[in-house]
């Protein structure tokens, strides 16, 4: 008997729900004559189905002379959550070809909808009006020249101008933080590192960073970083410089746990967690990994192939400045207890157990060249920020004082460390047992880590007093 076999396997093992040109490939294998062309029956099970959720050849033919043949499947973006589901592909039989070994083989389709944010809100920008004068920004340059983008009155930049298509949490809108450096000047000793700190923000405990990124790389001095981080002073800038031996001019003092991922998956430093304390030996690394594990993560295409000189396949989350496929990511760092966490698009991309000292503090976004050479389309666009809270322990408002002075009641209360003012209402009454609203006027302010005031307007000679969380 010469009939032939035909098995299948999987060439690439997921596919992103969002991504347009994203697709998972087939391939069908046959043993035995090769001379006649076959038409194979393909079915399909799994968790997922067609066309909800992808779309799949119902049969594939292999051509005379051909051994393996390979057919890809698509997924169907929707705004359901689905969580990842699996796509079983199978070789149903059919005349001409006996079914081989293995008969099927399984991809994933990783859902691209987040799920609904239940904690606490403690921080959030999604850059849709002019908030620089809520954010701090710390810029460092080998050659002390302010070469940065944007200058501090440049937020809320319409990223449309750029071919850029609203980022996945924006309803649409096209507002951002865009962040460039060395791409003006073009003198000699160019790198930069520029860092925004939102003001007076400092959070502990259980929390999450996360916000929609838009990484471009640079298609001359190709190899730029997009940071972000952690647990930071926000009174340093951190940056490193990867030319001539990694010096600094001036050493430049670093703190906290911040992360950079290079553009163009070239290799130096693609995915890497930095922390230091020792302004001489600036950053020291806790943890780096290579591009090479995430190119069937971020394919190319949709996302950019990367530095050819370094033989890269892509890897890392970036766009070419004239992509066809413009793609954004969600990033999220994450800290439970002494784990931090990098997922990007729900992926784990690092994950450390943080031994440093930095265990609170503020929140950084940031972009380094760390290289002298002037790229000149490198860029990093942020937009919708925000800090949540990941504690499954909620602390209940504790009122230490209340007072009445010229008309104005002040309570002092205590809550959890990583609260903010928006986390509490004031709700007055004039009857103890019912009839609590919120109060007109009221306001609350932080007076330090887990300390609160607020204050309002007296309302009535009798009048009671809650403060909701």
């Amino acid at each position: 008997d010469d009939t032939p076999e035909l098995s299948i396997s999987t060439v690439a093992l997921t596919m992103y729900e969002r991504i347009a040109d994203d697709h998972v490939t087939y391939r069908i294998s046959r043993r035995g004559q090769t001379n006649v062309e076959i038409t194979a029956n393909i079915s399909y099970a799994g968790t997922a189905s067609s066309p909800a959720d992808f779309n799949g050849p119902a049969t594939v033919t292999i051509p005379a002379g051909t051994v393996d043949q390979d057919f890809n499947v698509s997924p169907v973006d929707d705004s359901t959550l689905d969580e990842d589901e699996t796509v079983i592909a199978t070789v149903a039989g059919g005349q001409g070809y006996a079914v081989g070994t293995p008969g099927s083989a399984t991809a994933t389709i990783l859902d691209d909808e987040l799920p609904p944010e239940t904690g606490t809100i403690l921080f959030s920008d999604n850059f849709e009006t002019n908030t620089s004068l809520n954010w701090r920004i710390r810029f460092g340059a080998n050659n002390a020249i302010d070469d940065f983008f944007p200058d501090p009155n440049s937020i809320a930049y319409d990223y449309s101008a750029d071919g850029i298509p609203p980022a996945p949490n924006s309803g649409g809108t096209t507002s951002g933080l865009k962040m460039t450096v060395n791409k003006f000047e073009g003198s000699d000793f160019g790198a930069a590192g520029i860092n925004f700190y939102p003001g007076g923000q400092s959070f502990s405990n259980d929390f999450a960073l996360r916000f929609n990124l838009y990484l471009v790389e640079s298609t001359s001095g190709t190899t730029e970083f997009v940071l972000f981080g952690i647990n930071l002073s926000g009174n340093k800038t951190n940056w490193f410089r990867n030319t001539a031996g990694n010096v600094m001019n001036p050493p430049v003092d670093i703190d906290g746990l911040w992360y950079a991922i290079v553009a163009d998956a070239s290799g130096l430093g693609d995915y890497t967690l930095y922390t230091g304390t020792n302004a001489a030996s600036g950053p020291t690394i806790v943890s780096n990994r290579f591009a090479t594990a995430f190119h069937q993560v971020f394919k190319s295409p949709p996302y950019a192939p990367g530095d050819p000189a370094s033989g890269s396949r892509g890897g890392s989350p970036a766009n070419l400045p004239t992509t066809a496929t413009p793609t954004w990511v969600d990033v999220e760092i994450s800290q439970v207890g002494s784990a931090a966490t990098l997922k990007i698009n729900k992926t784990v991309i690092l994950q450390t157990v943080n031994t440093t000292p930095f265990t609170a503090g503020n929140i950084m976004l940031g972009y380094c060249d760390a290289y002298d050479s002037v790229g000149n389309s490198g860029a990093a666009i942020f937009d919708n920020v925000r800090v949540v809270n990941l504690s499954t322990t909620v602390v209940r408002p504790n009122v230490a004082s209340i007072q009445i002075a010229d008309g104005t009641v002040q309570i002092d209360f205590s809550g959890g460390t990583s609260d903010t003012p928006t986390a509490f209402t004031l709700l007055g009454s004039a009857n103890v047992a019912s009839g609590y609203s919120t109060e007109t006027g009221a306001s609350v302010t932080q007076l330090s880590p887990g300390s609160f005031r607020v204050t309002a307007p007296v309302n009535g000679a009798i009048r009671f007093y809650r403060i909701q969380r």
